[in-house]
């Protein structure tokens, strides 16, 4: 992301979100290390471009499920 911006990842689960922490440049892309165990409920992974630390989704650039 361009300067000031950084990528965060987030479970959802029927609209409530939990943030995973910011993704961090790893060789070749970017990586996330999270116990899945902890929110086995949650089937929804969003990543988000984000400005202001506030624990909110700005902006979504990125939807999968599992």
């Amino acid at each position: 992301p361009e300067a000031g911006y950084y990528y965060e990842a987030w479970l959802e689960n029927a609209g409530e979100f939990v943030s995973l922490g910011k993704l961090k440049i790893a060789k070749g892309g970017w990586m996330l290390e999270y116990n899945g165990s902890k929110y086995p409920e949650y089937k929804k992974i969003v990543i988000s471009l984000e400005k202001v630390n506030d624990n909110k989704v700005e902006k979504k650039i990125l939807e999968g499920s599992f």
